[in-house]
């Protein structure tokens, strides 16, 4: 789940119908939180994929009234040839239920937020904090555990 490790900016728009268009034609942002009101919660949309291809996966989540965050699809948008059908894999993630709570990092990192990462120089997955590995300036979901940070960045 890339998008964990991601600092996003909600941009709140009208549908699903307009997430799909956005997405398809290329005109929304990677770290882009689309959002719209469904019918009975705010549905989002955020690139899940790797840097290479960052839509090329799709995580929908669903907000839930407490504020927390909830998946409940994951699509891989690569496959999908017109906004029509991505739309429609958007309304039946509406009524899926939600099977993790994940997290959305909303503008600025916090210091509680964790994820799991792949050492850049040893290879090794690490739990992180976001905000400390935004300081490596690597892609999401890679970072530099302790041990390398302390004998690379000393």
């Amino acid at each position: 789940m890339y998008f964990e490790a991601r600092v996003h900016l909600i941009r709140n728009i009208t549908s699903r119908k307009e997430a799909a268009i956005l997405i398809k034609e290329q005109k929304s942002h990677w770290y882009e939180a689309l959002a719209w009101q469904g019918n009975t919660h705010v549905f989002l949309c955020v690139a899940d994929g790797h840097i290479d291809n960052m839509f090329l996966e799709i995580a929908v989540l669903r907000q839930e009234p407490d504020g927390s965050f909830w998946q409940v699809e994951s699509i891989t948008a690569g496959w999908i040839e017109t906004a029509e059908e991505l739309e429609h894999y958007f309304m039946e993630a509406e009524q899926a239920n939600p099977f993790k709570k994940v997290q959305l990092i909303v503008e600025v990192p916090k210091d509680h937020e964790f994820v799991r990462f792949i050492c850049g120089c040893c290879g090794n997955i690490f739990q992180g904090n976001v905000k400390k590995q935004l300081a490596f300036n690597q892609d999401a979901g890679y970072g530099f555990c302790d041990r390398c940070a302390a004998t690379s960045f000393s």
